[in-house]
């Protein structure tokens, strides 16, 4: 567990206001997509283009911080 927050912190000193736009706008989307689920009629077409756009957005922010929490150096 220590690991993962060593992880975290390195994280957020090396994201700019990018990445957090990024996260922050992946979580309205996840928000979107369980919101769909209660709308029967227009269901289909919503969840898949926030499908989509969820997982363009996760992505980037997953291997970024995937490349950064695995590195030994200490940034902060």
């Amino acid at each position: 567990m220590k690991w993962l927050l060593e992880a975290d912190k390195k994280y957020l000193w090396a994201s700019d206001w990018k990445d957090w736009a990024l996260v922050r706008f992946s979580l309205l989307l996840m928000g979107m997509l369980l919101g769909v689920l209660v709308h029967k009629k227009a269901k289909k077409p919503v969840f898949a283009g926030t499908s989509i756009a969820f997982i363009a957005t996760v992505i980037p922010v997953i291997y970024k911080y995937i490349k950064v929490g695995s590195t030994k150096s200490k940034i902060y």
